[in-house]
Formats: C-alpha cells, sequence, structure tokens
C-alpha cells in the first residue's frame, strides 16, 4: 500500500508530473480512504494539475467528517478561489489558520513584510484586541472590491504564506531567514 504513495510522490515530486502521480494516489487513496496524509497528497496534486472540480470532491466530505485533518484546508481554499467561491475558501482558510499553534498562526497574521514602515512600527505597538482592530483596517484597506464580502487580497496573502512554507521552508524554522 505505502508503495502507492512513494510512486505518487516520485512523479509529484521529482518528475513534477502530477498527471502521473495522481492515479497513484488515487489507488492508495481506494486502500485507505480515511487516511488524511494521502488526501492532502491526492489534493496537491489535481492543484497543480488545476484540476478544481476535483480538488473539491476529493476534500469537501472528507473535511466535513475529519474536522482535525487541518492540513487539508488551505488546499481546498485554493481551488475554492479558483472556482471564485470566496466565501467558502475564506472558511476554509479562517478554519486552519484558527487551529494552528500560535507561532504558525503569527506567520499568516505578520504584515510586515507587506505593510509601509509606518505601518508595521503601528503593528508592532498592538497587541490583543487593538492588534485584531489594527489587521482589520489594514486589511480593509488593501482589499480590492469592496462590493464583495470577502477580501480577495487577504486570501492571497494567505496563499503565498502557505505556498513560501510548503515549497520554501522544507520543515525548517522560521521559514523565512531574512
Amino acid at each position: 500500500v505505502a508503495a502507492y504513495l512513494l510512486m505518487g510522490d516520485w512523479y509529484a515530486d521529482l518528475k513534477e508530473d502530477y498527471g502521473q502521480a495522481i492515479p497513484w494516489y488515487a489507488k492508495y487513496m481506494a486502500m485507505r480512504p480515511d487516511d488524511p496524509e494521502g488526501r492532502r497528497r491526492l489534493s496537491a496534486a489535481y492543484l497543480k494539475a488545476k484540476d478544481y472540480d476535483r480538488v473539491l470532491e476529493t476534500l469537501l466530505t472528507f473535511v466535513q467528517e475529519h474536522r482535525d485533518a487541518v492540513e487539508v484546508m488551505p488546499i481546498a481554499a485554493q481551488a475554492c478561489v479558483k472556482q471564485e467561491k470566496l466565501d467558502m475558501a475564506s472558511s476554509f482558510y479562517r478554519a486552519y489558520i484558527s487551529r494552528l499553534n500560535l507561532e504558525d498562526r503569527a506567520l499568516y497574521e505578520d504584515v510586515s513584510l507587506i505593510a509601509s514602515k509606518e505601518e508595521v512600527a503601528d503593528y508592532a505597538r498592538t497587541s490583543g484586541a487593538e492588534r485584531e482592530v489594527f489587521l482589520r483596517r489594514f486589511w480593509s484597506g488593501r482589499d480590492p472590491d469592496l462590493s464583495t464580502p470577502v477580501n480577495e487580497r487577504l486570501l492571497e496573502h494567505y496563499r503565498r504564506v502557505w505556498y513560501a512554507r510548503q515549497t520554501f521552508s522544507k520543515g525548517r524554522q522560521p521559514w523565512d531567514r531574512r
């Protein structure tokens, strides 16, 4: 059974051939349908292959039945964004971030790399509820479409942080060593 995962990983990680990785991950999932790691790998391969319908087909019911499977939530969120289901994407990201430990959550809330020097100084002076107000105001000012209930720029920020952590950190902490 583990051989299916290994073959999927070989195609996905070494060959970057997600079309070839998907059948191997799918075979694994047929044998272990409740395995969150296998589900994450399969849905990530669908995401890379830009098969957003399959990402959601693979994850929506699974996430409802396995509320602790937080590692798949950002993948589902990205597929939702691509399908313009922004409310759903926002819900997935919020659920994901709320379940992270404080240190990891801080990475998603950190605006120092995209804020002005003045905003960074203001951010540093805040804490608790005051910081939440600051972040709401900060992101409201960057919302590209005020007519929608979701801040598309914030969703993109979450995607970029998640992508950087998945792609560049390789388990190293802190993930950004500037």
